[in-house]
């Protein structure tokens, strides 16, 4: 994480997206790994931040090639990501509708 933002130590609190996880109720995620990524490992980044992931909202997504590469922004991607959001308006409607009170 330290090497992603371009620091010499850990990142403070609020940017480690571990600490975040470990510190707040499971939220809705969307993470894209490589394997190939050596700037941001998958194992030791999404994959441990997927397992702190709201399950049933939430999207793991492995592709191919190096950290930022070209292939993020492909049409297959685009898709995933506008389920997972599709997956969040469903959630949050659903949520609305037993918030509000009964007439």
């Amino acid at each position: 994480i330290a090497e992603a933002y371009g620091l010499s130590s850990e990142p403070p609190v609020a940017l480690n997206p571990h600490v975040q996880a470990e510190l707040n109720p499971p939220l809705p995620l969307f993470v894209l790994v490589s394997p190939e990524d050596t700037t941001v490992p998958a194992r030791s980044n999404g994959e441990r931040l997927y397992a702190r992931a709201q399950p049933g909202v939430s999207a793991f997504v492995k592709v191919s090639g190096p950290h930022l590469g070209a292939n993020r922004f492909s049409p297959a991607i685009a898709h995933q990501l506008a389920a997972f959001f599709e997956r969040l308006e469903a959630q949050a409607t659903a949520q609305a509708r037993h918030s509000r009170p009964q007439p």
